[in-house]
């Protein structure tokens, strides 16, 4: 079938605003029979969801295009108010999100009282190395506070995971995971409830608090790491808190309730035909980027689209721009009648859950994905502003830039951060077996 310009998208009143300087993007091949989206997003399902106005996509905001915004959670570094900008400004931001990170997701335990002196001597690569795995700035292996006897310690501890020479486990003194650490996990509530729920497309480690549960649904998440994170928070944490907790830090996860205990949900859909098509000598500009934003809008105006909070990733920090991350902890809208729009799980007893999801093409928008003539008969290219979710997910950070990239671009870009994949590899191989150790074979 011939495609003509007109098959392509009618962009009606875009607003010019310049291009991000802050773009990360990803893309994939492929071949698809193009079809002609809506003009614009009034079609779209009357049911929305609480929706923000994005405010930190681009230098410049675009006026609400809903009538109640959400306001986003955003914490003040007030504890680093006293401190004078510069080297030792940095040093303290450096310990401190060190410390917390390595805490909360990899269960260091920093020795008491902080050790005061250190013989030990600290590759360059090691520092890099912690920079790679925590998500630090690139020119942190630089910062005074790597350098402490503390700051060794940590580098140490990061690099029982990310070693390319096989890992040795931390030193029982300094890590959660060991039964005789005076901060071990073992005795969690939350690490006695869990359980498995499977199906042919993953694994989730599901929390399973019975009578003590405040809420209709039950929280499962990917990863054994995962798993363990939710155990090192505050026991007092009811369910919504522990999610937005989740939501904080872009871990994926499942707010999964019984098919059985739910009601039909409202008709919540979009538009089929999604993704944009370019022609393959056509030049992005501000247009472009504001009519992404449009449909970012349209789709997080969705009562589903609180799956992209839930599902980590790129659609995640999307996600956070445009809706209130408490919705999150809302739980499913109820059982949609497109199966697309639904995910689902059946545990051992037969038992379905389901919470809500978006599309793939809904994803792909979130995604800023472009499809474009290549100008050879059968060939469609596909580009986007943001890593796509399977360019993304598994890789590390990703970096800036303000033109959509090739997907074989965007592979090379994010296939470098091998001690991320170390590290993680570790810490899920470890957690696994701790959860196995102390609650039984999953």
């Amino acid at each position: 079938m011939d495609h003509q310009p007109e098959d392509s998208f009618i962009e009606e009143e875009q607003m010019s605003v310049p291009l991000s300087s802050q773009l990360s993007t990803a893309t994939a091949s492929t071949t698809i029979t193009p079809q002609a989206p809506p003009s614009n997003s009034a079609s779209f399902a009357g049911d929305r969801a609480p929706v923000a106005t994005p405010s930190s996509m681009a230098p410049e905001s675009i006026e609400a295009e809903c009538p109640t915004a959400a306001k986003e959670n955003k914490t003040s570094l007030k504890l680093f108010n006293h401190i004078q900008r510069g080297a030792d400004f940095v040093s303290e931001q450096v310990h401190y999100h060190v410390l917390e990170l390595l805490s909360s997701h990899f269960g260091f335990v920093a020795p008491i009282p902080p050790p005061t002196t250190s013989s030990d001597f600290v590759a360059a690569n090691d520092y890099k190395a912690v920079s790679a795995v925590l998500g630090l700035p690139n020119l942190a292996h630089d910062n005074l506070f790597l350098k402490t006897p503390l700051g060794k310690i940590c580098t140490r501890f990061v690099c029982s995971f990310a070693g390319q020479s096989g890992s040795i486990k931390p030193s029982p003194e300094l890590w959660d995971l060991a039964v005789d650490n005076w901060r071990t996990i073992k005795f969690s509530k939350r690490l006695s409830s869990i359980r498995s729920v499977k199906n042919d497309k993953c694994f989730l480690f599901i929390f399973d608090l019975a009578g003590m549960a405040t809420v209709p649904w039950s929280l499962a998440v990917y990863s054994a790491s995962a798993a363990l994170f939710v155990c090192r928070l505050d026991e007092t944490m009811h369910e919504e808190e522990v999610v937005v907790e989740l939501v904080n830090n872009g871990i994926p996860f499942w707010t999964l309730q019984q098919k059985d205990t739910l009601k039909p949900a409202s008709v919540d859909r979009i538009a089929p035909s999604l993704i944009p098509w370019r022609l393959h000598d056509h030049m992005f500009d501000s247009t472009d980027w504001e009519f992404y934003r449009k449909q970012c809008w349209a789709v997080m105006s969705l009562q589903r689209a609180r799956a992209a909070l839930l599902h980590g990733g790129f659609v995640w920090r999307i996600g956070l721009d445009y809706m209130d991350r408490r919705e999150a902890a809302r739980g499913p809208w109820g059982i949609h009648m497109d199966l697309s729009h639904m995910f689902s799980m059946r545990d051992t007893g037969g038992i379905k859950y389901v919470d809500d999801e978006l599309t793939q093409d809904e994803y792909d928008v979130l995604c800023s994905i472009y499809r474009s003539y290549t100008g050879f008969k059968g060939q469609v290219a596909q580009l986007s502003w943001f890593p796509s979710l399977s360019m993304f997910e598994g890789c590390g950070l990703d970096s800036g830039q303000n033109l959509p990239l090739s997907v074989t671009k965007w592979r090379d870009k994010v296939h470098s951060y091998a001690d991320a994949r170390r590290a993680n590899k570790q810490l899920e191989k470890w957690s696994k077996e701790f959860i196995e150790d102390h609650v039984g074979h999953l």
